[in-house]
């Protein structure tokens, strides 16, 4: 029955679809792509907020105030587990590696270089001050931002659209250096061992 049908779908497809163009084919960096909200979720947006700001991060010179928890504390408690835990779903690593590689399709915030705020090690961590000198951090830097309204609003680089842009790029010329220009073929670096 479906092959019977093959030439009539194609007959339908060749008198009903729509010609393709260039102007209905969704934009590289996002563009346009919501037609009520024409700017939102393009390249170089600011991300969207549930709520307002934390207010440690209104104060003039952007520090976390001396009342915050450190953030390694807090990783440590979460992660603690001197056992191995199984997923009751059954799922292992590769979906949250899948999500992780999702989710830098749409949101990329880079950092602002001349804005530190390193976290303090807490003396004897296990991974990071093994020796217990008490004196190491871990780098962090700030996100970019673009000041909005008084806040320091988060920039997204990349379309905040399902899009591939983490392989194909988010503008032209991030999308002409994933390419080889051979053939149609992208870049690939090669991995030892």
């Amino acid at each position: 029955f479906f092959f019977a049908m093959i030439p009539l779908i194609i007959l339908y497809l060749l008198l009903f679809a729509p010609d393709a163009t260039a102007s209905e084919y969704r934009s590289m960096d996002g563009a346009g792509n919501n037609k009520a909200h024409p700017t939102r979720g393009m390249k170089g947006a600011l991300f969207l907020r549930q709520r307002q700001g934390a207010a440690h991060y209104h104060t003039a010179d952007g520090s976390i105030m001396p009342n915050s928890p450190n953030p390694r504390d807090i990783s440590n408690a979460l992660n603690a587990n001197d056992r191995k835990l199984m997923n009751p779903r059954k799922l292992n690593d590769a979906h949250t590696v899948w999500g992780q590689f999702i989710d830098h399709d749409f949101t990329l915030t880079p950092d602002n270089g001349s804005e530190p705020l390193h976290v303090p090690v807490p003396k004897c961590d296990v991974f990071f001050d093994p020796d217990c000198t008490g004196n190491e951090i871990i780098g962090f830097h700030r996100s970019n931002y673009k000041m909005f309204n008084g806040t320091r609003e988060q920039i997204n680089q990349v379309s905040a659209y399902l899009d591939a842009s983490m392989v194909y790029g988010s503008d032209p010329e991030r999308a002409a250096a994933l390419r080889t220009f051979v053939k149609g073929k992208l870049l690939i670096d090669e991995l030892c061992g």
